[in-house]
């Protein structure tokens, strides 16, 4: 028994977990008019300590939020956005004749503009006290049912505008879709919308739904799937929450989903499939394999003694400082390479071809196959082997090869991030990764995969060692941890519940909340219902 530390951690495990089957007039130019005054202070009434949130007409059911210091107009699909839509509506900092709007979870900061944009900020001169008093006028897109529009106390004229979910103030203007884009209600503070469930169920499903949901709300996240299978049958497949990010499209229980590196097990099955069918040599030199052109002076000749089966096994010696000297010249340096017409997007999934001519060069840390580091990269190498190899993207040949010898022609489920499948429900809205100062991650990253889809990988291969699944006696897990992914593939969970794969994906990751702790939970449910002590 033993555990691999890191993202997209191994640990052959006596595992836990699974299954007992089983328009109204216009802003005002100074104060209140008298033909606003009455619905002006019957929606200032009973709120100047009172914690509220604020609705928008034409996004309704979305409120008013901070994100990031700047004022959205969205959805409240998880504890962290309820949070960030709660505010004491209290008198005006500049002028008690107006209010202000003081965040609930971030004391003495309030919602301002500035240049335009609503922020969310301290104020502690007079200027930011000014910019983050309003004046409640009557409603521009409805007058009534408690709607009203927001004014700047310092630019009469202008309204509080959700533009795009984004918000602004600016001129007031005619046509009734700016009417409606600055037209606002109070609501009482606001909880998150009950994330709807879907799929397969069996008996005892609302057990692992109990888990499922609790995990959701403690990593802070929109999606999620849980799929189990039972001697090679899927009995459990269940979507929640909401595959988009506006919270109208529901679940299914096989969206594809950004997995991390619960990808790396399937990549390893591919390269050993392509090994056994002599289509390519494992002990082959991947620079000489790739005819990867080096950028600059090749340093250390141990470079050429970089295999295939070394990139398998985590054993480059690149992994440390080399690479990181590497990185930092390709940032630097790329974008040279590159067509100066398309944007850069120093991603090593973008241009893992580039990034190898840069590590190329430098010295390597240990001498290739004899130290074990985990790396991120040496994955992204084989998912270019692969493309070199047969010709084709790796997602593509996941998709449409790995699985053949087991009567699966299209493994459907498994897609490349951001490129969607015709008759496929659609990928998971944040399946597609930023990299790097916030720039997204291209297709040629990570698989993008659903729960029923790795369930199957696991009835078909091996976690441990990417060969075909036969009657040997592993049981397995692989953890996959990105900024939108939560994943764990479990192959067999333990002595006791040897017939028993399963598969977990949050879109999202929580500091403090642990792969382990998610399993042992459906661990403790499965103990329960199958009376194992």
């Amino acid at each position: 028994m033993f555990r691999r530390d890191g993202f997209g951690m191994v640990a052959v495990m006596a595992a836990n977990v699974l299954l007992g089957w089983l328009t109204g007039s216009g802003p005002l130019t100074s104060g209140v008019q008298a033909q606003d005054k009455p619905a002006a202070n019957k929606a200032a009434a009973g709120a100047q300590t009172d914690e509220i949130s604020i609705e928008s007409f034409n996004s309704q059911g979305e409120f008013i939020r901070h994100k990031g210091g700047e004022g959205f107009v969205d959805p409240i699909l998880t504890p962290l956005d309820a949070k960030d839509a709660r505010f004491k509506q209290v008198s005006g900092l500049a002028d008690k004749k107006g209010v202000s709007f003081e965040s609930t979870n971030y004391p003495g900061s309030y919602l301002r503009h500035r240049s335009g944009r609503l922020i969310l900020t301290k104020c502690p001169e007079l200027l930011d006290k000014q910019d983050a008093t309003f004046v409640i006028v009557r409603g521009l897109g409805h007058n009534g049912d408690g709607w009203i529009s927001l004014q700047p106390l310092m630019f009469p004229g202008h309204l509080l505008q959700n533009r795009n979910s984004e918000l602004w103030t600016g001129p007031r203007q005619e046509g009734a879709d700016f009417a409606k884009s600055a037209t606002f209600r109070f609501d009482k503070p606001t909880a998150r919308k009950k994330p709807p469930i879907s799929g397969r169920a069996a008996r005892d499903t609302f057990l692992f739904d109990a888990v499922m949901l609790k995990y959701m709300e403690k990593i802070g996240c929109t999606a999620a799937e849980f799929a189990a299978s039972h001697n090679g049958v899927l009995v459990e497949s269940r979507g929640y929450g909401w595959s988009d990010q506006r919270g109208k499209l529901p679940m299914l229980p096989n969206n594809s989903m950004a997995i991390g590196s619960c990808e790396k097990p399937v990549t390893a099955a591919a390269i050993k499939q392509l090994a056994r069918a002599g289509k390519l040599d494992l002990n082959a030199s991947v620079f000489k394999l790739l005819k990867i052109e080096p950028h600059g002076k090749v340093v250390d000749q141990r470079v050429w003694d970089i295999t295939v089966k070394h990139l398998l096994d985590h054993k480059a010696g690149w992994q440390g400082e080399p690479f990181e000297r590497a990185e930092k010249e390709y940032r630097a340096k790329g974008r040279a390479n590159l067509d100066a017409s398309a944007p850069w997007v120093p991603s090593r999934d973008n241009d893992t071809e580039k990034w190898l001519g840069f590590v190329m060069v430098q010295k390597l840390a240990d001498a290739p196959g004899t130290k074990e580091i985990y790396c991120n990269f040496c994955y992204d190498v084989l998912r270019l082997v692969i493309a070199k190899t047969t010709g084709r993207p790796c997602s593509d040949y996941i998709r449409h090869q790995l699985f053949r010898p087991f009567g699966i022609a299209e493994m459907k489920g498994i897609q490349a991030p951001g490129i969607q499948v015709t008759g496929e429900p659609p990928q998971v809205w944040n399946a597609v990764s930023v990299d790097f100062d916030g720039y997204p991650v291209q297709p040629s990253s990570p698989i993008r995969a659903s729960a029923p889809a790795l369930c199957t990988y696991l009835r078909c291969f091996w976690i441990q060692t990417g060969e075909a699944r036969d009657n040997g006696n592993w049981f397995s897990t692989f953890n996959g941890s990105t900024d939108n992914a939560t994943a764990t593939i479990c192959q067999r969970v333990d002595e006791k519940i040897p017939d028993v794969d399963f598969v977990f994906i949050f879109n999202g990751r929580a500091e403090g909340v642990g792969h382990d702790e998610i399993a042992k939970d459906l661990t403790d449910v499965i103990k329960k219902l199958r009376g194992i002590r």
